[in-house]
């Protein structure tokens, strides 16, 4: 937490109290963990200026915790951000929330869903789509290594998304070589099993 500057911090403390009680799948830490570590990846890449840190501390929050667009936008803004700023977050997290759900579309299968959810991300913010190559970059590993029935599946999905978030950032670049590196471990480690 090195990395997050005042704001940040307490914004992370919102996360955390939002996200509380609830475990990452396959590792079961606390989940509040997981956007910190998308943070860490974006910042790695020097991008702390620019509200990449504040999005995706707060990318799953619409998703995965009771809070509202706009119980959001006013937290943030009690925080000390500016109303823009705070109104550039919360949009860029609206853009990484899922649309084309069970519960929203449930005739729909899922492989229609993906793919009607990676046309949709062809439209955020540009911030949102580095979010999304970090938070790529973070799940793929996990998925790979605790799900390999599941990962084929993933890799499919995450390659019609990262196609339609295309952009010039370095980010994109790591996500797509994260992505091919793990298809190939996926093939080697299915190769293995049938020898």
């Amino acid at each position: 937490m090195e990395f997050l500057n005042r704001f940040q911090l307490e914004l992370y403390e919102l996360v955390c109290g939002l996200h509380e009680g609830q475990k990452r799948k396959y590792t079961n830490l606390p989940y509040s963990t997981y956007p910190l570590e998308v943070a860490r990846i974006i910042n790695s890449y020097g991008a702390d200026v620019d509200l990449h840190i504040e999005i995706a501390l707060c990318h799953d929050l619409l998703e995965d915790t009771i809070i509202t667009p706009f119980k959001l936008l006013d937290k943030i803004s009690k925080i000390g951000y500016c109303h823009d700023d705070a109104f550039y977050v919360v949009e860029s997290v609206l853009g990484l929330t899922a649309v084309f759900t069970p519960s929203n579309y449930p005739n729909l299968n899922r492989q229609i869903r993906k793919t009607m959810e990676a046309g949709r991300m062809y439209n955020v913010t540009v911030q949102a789509k580095i979010v999304k190559c970090a938070d790529l970059i973070h799940n793929t590993s996990t998925i790979v290594k605790y799900d390999k029935g599941f990962a084929k599946t993933y890799l499919k999905e995450k390659e019609l998304i990262l196609t339609a978030i295309k952009n010039d950032h370095p980010i994109w670049d790591d996500a797509n070589k994260v992505l091919n590196n793990a298809k190939e471990e996926l093939l080697n480690t299915n190769q293995l099993e049938t020898q």
